[in-house]
């Protein structure tokens, strides 16, 4: 009786070192402060976006009538960003309205062209739109050189290089005035051998700078480039 009372109390003192080793060794939980810090992750800085490049522009006063035009630097070129507005015997306002011309700038004939830019200005070549062409984009300089708003059936540009190219329409040979809110014609300074003169036009429904030619007596828009030759 005495030795199963002493094996019993030997195997209970045993359960209790056992008991207590595991209650002292035992890893604490963590707390559920030490959780949340460990769980939260640190938000990475947002970058800011690069600013747009605006364009260079400024504005100038022909001499002649007093009337002032903005322009814009595109690469090495400095271009006229409205159409000329200088009255000359022949030009046309669009239907032959006084508001046309104010608006859209006039309609000249190649020959008239040739000589309506103000001192230090002058109609461009085909050479200076090639240059101007491959600034502004290449094969999609046409919607870049558009002005952002005023081209119908949502033709409008984005007006990147500040060129603001707006849809001045044109007259036909015979007399007919068309393509206003659809399309921009201009002369070049350059004449087609056979006859005929080289233009540059936007549509509203192109990407492109559209190069072509027409009979000189139509009447089209002119932007004049800085003399700096």
């Amino acid at each position: 009786m005495n030795l199963r009372l002493l094996a019993l109390a030997a195997a209970l003192g045993i359960l209790s070192t056992q008991t207590f080793a595991k209650g002292k060794d035992a890893p604490k939980p963590a707390s559920s402060k030490t959780s949340a810090k460990s769980a939260a992750k640190t938000p990475p800085k947002a970058t800011k976006p690069a600013a747009p490049v605006r364009p260079t522009t400024g504005k100038i006063t022909d001499p002649r009538d007093g009337k002032s035009y903005k322009t814009v630097l595109v690469g090495s070129q400095t271009w006229m960003a409205q159409n000329l507005n200088f009255t000359m015997t022949g030009s046309a306002c669009y239907e032959n309205r006084k508001q046309s011309c104010e608006e859209l700038g006039r309609l000249y004939d190649w020959e008239m062209a040739k000589t309506a830019c103000p001192s230090g200005w002058r109609l461009p070549t085909e050479d200076d739109w090639d240059l101007l062409e491959k600034t502004a984009g290449g094969d999609s300089a046409g919607y870049h050189l558009k002005a952002s708003t005023g081209w119908d059936n949502d033709g409008n540009g984005t007006n990147r290089m500040g060129f603001d190219a707006i849809p001045s329409g044109d007259l036909s040979k015979t007399g007919l005035y068309l393509h206003r809110g659809v399309g921009a014609t201009y002369w070049t300074a350059s004449s087609k051998f056979g006859g005929g003169a080289w233009f540059r036009a936007l549509d509203f429904l192109a990407t492109k700078l559209i190069h072509d030619n027409a009979e000189k007596s139509a009447g089209f828009s002119v932007r004049c480039v800085k003399d700096d030759r």
